[in-house]
């Protein structure tokens, strides 16, 4: 199969698409969850589901490096 390649530019708008998906689900997730759970508890479900979105990004676009960032990113946020 061959891999489209985008310029570095549309590269990262597209990086910054997913992690605000990513993110956007998690603040959504995180706000049903704390009312259901302990705030901790309720920040590793919103957590889980943006990794799992992130992850996905990286099989849709075949490209696990897309994951790449969010080790960088979320531990310290």
């Amino acid at each position: 199969m061959v891999k489209k390649h985008y310029s570095k530019g549309i590269s990262i708008f597209m990086l910054a698409i997913v992690y605000a998906v990513a993110l956007g689900w998690g603040y959504i997730v995180f706000g049903f969850a704390v009312s259901a759970m302990p705030e901790l508890w309720a920040l590793l479900v919103a957590d889980v589901v943006a990794t799992v979105i992130v992850w996905g990004f990286g099989i849709v676009f075949e490209n696990v490096s897309v994951y790449d960032p969010y080790w960088s990113v979320a531990p310290p946020a």
